[in-house]
């Protein structure tokens, strides 16, 4: 489990840096797609919140469209926005 911690931490700590050179937060443009799993962290709508769901909450913060992408899933506060404060609880999530 502590293998899978710092990986974590260093996924946390790219996604950041990443995130600090564009916008910090993404208001939903198109959010069409409708939670099948409905399960909160779950960005990917999977059936799982682990490390992917981190990725592409990442890739849609930075502009990409990433294949399956769950809005509501996504956004943990309930702020309305994508923000690395959505993927630092996802990360949470998945540590509990």
């Amino acid at each position: 489990m502590q293998f899978f911690s710092k990986r974590i931490a260093a996924l946390l700590a790219v996604c950041a840096l990443l995130c600090s050179f564009c916008c910090l937060s993404v208001a939903a443009d198109d959010p069409t797609a409708t939670a099948v799993s409905g399960l909160q962290g779950d960005a990917n709508d999977d059936g799982f919140v682990n490390v992917a769901d981190i990725t592409t909450i990442a890739s849609y913060i930075l502009g990409k469209k990433p294949q399956r992408f769950v809005f509501d899933n996504a956004d943990i506060d309930e702020d309305g926005l994508i923000s690395i404060s959505d993927i630092t609880a996802t990360a949470r999530i998945i540590l509990k």
